[in-house]
């Protein structure tokens, strides 16, 4: 899949072999890249990146995925303020465990139902 000149490192939730320091993908087009992912633009990472560095769509892909960095190895997720399991990301706001959702702080939803829930115990406010 990916050039046998470049380190790769597994992805401990993917499987796929993830290049770490392509030289392909210099440190400014990087930076780029991880910008548009945490502007929610994956799809027009993966083609920038192939505009770029003229990487096939398939490594681009592999690459704007994970950013240059195996999921599981540099990325903190932390946990769930309500039920303290681990989210997907660090931006998430849902937990896929407890399926409670906080996007909106004044309208906590538990997801499945489109209701309003409340948490007498923790509240978004008395959070650190």
């Amino acid at each position: 899949m990916m050039n046998s000149d470049i380190n790769e490192m597994r992805c401990v939730c993917c499987g796929i072999e993830v290049p770490i320091d392509d030289p392909r993908v210099p440190a400014d087009v990087a930076e780029y890249i991880r910008k548009l992912r945490k502007e929610a633009q994956p799809i027009l990472a993966v083609k920038e990146l192939k505009r770029l560095t003229g990487m096939s769509l398939g490594d681009a892909k592999y690459w704007a995925d994970h950013c240059g960095e195996p999921i599981g190895r540099a990325v903190q997720t932390g946990p769930c303020p309500f039920c303290g399991k681990e989210l997907r990301t660090d931006t998430a706001k849902q937990c896929r465990h407890c399926m409670r959702d906080w996007h909106d702080e004044n309208n906590l939803l538990l997801l499945g139902t489109n209701q309003p829930w409340s948490n007498e115990y923790i509240f978004l406010a008395d959070l650190p």
